[in-house]
């Protein structure tokens, strides 16, 4: 055991977990907790048990019970599953990385966990009054996963298309939306031809899966006017998953000029959002609250 790892550190870095799932440490230190988990085996695991004990009693945990069945395997470590899958799949075209997330199931245990333990940000409570202020009534969930904020979205009047490879994190959001009686469908990523008219892109924690962007992201960001995504700023170059294409904050902000978008001015009230608007054309263009 290295003097990073001794108990006294480690219980240290334990006693952070309850402000870190909360998105309530300052940079520094997350940074830091981040690093130490990446290299401390007893930590993340007990970092693993911690979060499935904040979801423990959660609607969302409930319904990944009923839903796999016998199949559920509490306390699952679907992090370093996933990590290890892709490590020993290696898929290196696009048509093998489609193929890979179309049959994880740790992935779809991976969302779940993250988001019903609390230690997702709070992207939809923050994007809320920008979506209004910018009249946007439909969006592409770019990405959406088991889909909880598409669902969300749905709840709050959006008319909403969720895109991802059908999978079991889609299978869930559509046996979920057919539980409440509003059926819907994940659309694959390279049918959305069919979701044109749309006002908004929501894609959130999905831009660095994509290898090849300009590519992938081609058809919808020819149809918006607004983007959402997680914070770019926030640097994310942690964990064992290898199939993230990280990119810096300037890369990004290039990207999204070469398709006439740019970023809005930061703001604490949406600390945890990049806000992306077509370059305007006209001097009355709204521009995203601060």
């Amino acid at each position: 055991m290295t003097a990073a790892t001794t108990p006294q550190r480690c219980r240290h870095h334990r006693v952070l977990f309850p402000a870190f799932i909360r998105q309530q440490l300052a940079t520094a230190r997350a940074s830091s907790l981040r690093r130490h988990l990446d290299r401390c085996p007893d930590c993340w695991t007990a970092w693993n048990v911690y979060r499935w004990h904040r979801a423990r009693g959660s609607a969302l945990l409930g319904d990944l019970r009923e839903f796999l069945a016998d199949d559920f395997i509490p306390y699952y470590d679907s992090s370093h599953a996933l990590a290890a899958a892709w490590d020993t799949a290696r898929p290196t075209t696009p048509a093998a990385r489609a193929e890979f997330f179309r049959s994880s199931t740790d992935y779809l245990y991976n969302s779940t966990i993250w988001t019903a333990s609390g230690n997702r940000p709070p992207y939809l409570r923050q994007a809320r009054p920008i979506l209004e202020q910018l009249g946007v009534h439909t969006l592409i969930d770019y990405g959406c996963g088991i889909g909880q904020d598409t669902l969300r979205l749905r709840s709050l009047g959006y008319t909403v298309t969720p895109c991802d490879y059908h999978s079991p994190s889609t299978r869930f959001l559509e046996w979920r939306a057919a539980r409440s009686n509003r059926p819907i469908q994940a659309v694959e990523p390279d049918r959305l031809d069919a979701a044109t008219g749309t006002d908004a892109l929501w894609i959130i924690d999905t831009l660095d899966h994509l290898p090849h962007p300009h590519r992938e992201l081609a058809q919808p960001l020819s149809t918006v006017t607004t983007v959402i995504t997680e914070n770019i700023s926030i640097h994310k170059a942690h964990g064992a998953q290898r199939f993230h294409n990280r990119r810096t904050a300037d890369e990004l902000i290039n990207f999204f000029a070469d398709h006439d978008f740019s970023p809005q001015r930061p703001s604490p009230l949406t600390s945890h959002l990049t806000v992306w608007l077509r370059t305007p054309s006209a001097s009355d263009t709204p521009t995203a609250p601060r």
